[in-house]
């Protein structure tokens, strides 16, 4: 299955979009990269959270 990528806009304030510029820098990637993976940190990071919270309601 081809991997299809879509286009978004998106608007910071002034000092995450520093804080951003100055990370990828750092790590040597593209802002796009760099929040492709913290897109996906986040959505997994969110999925453990609700298995935790489900675990927690068998268990407990």
């Amino acid at each position: 299955m081809r991997n299809v990528m879509k286009t978004i806009q998106m608007t910071l304030d002034e000092d995450l979009f520093n804080q951003v510029d100055e990370t990828i820098h750092k790590l040597k990637t593209s802002c796009s990269a760099f929040i492709r993976e913290s897109f996906q940190y986040y959505i997994e990071r969110l999925r453990i959270k609700e298995l935790e919270r489900k675990y927690r309601l068998v268990v407990f």
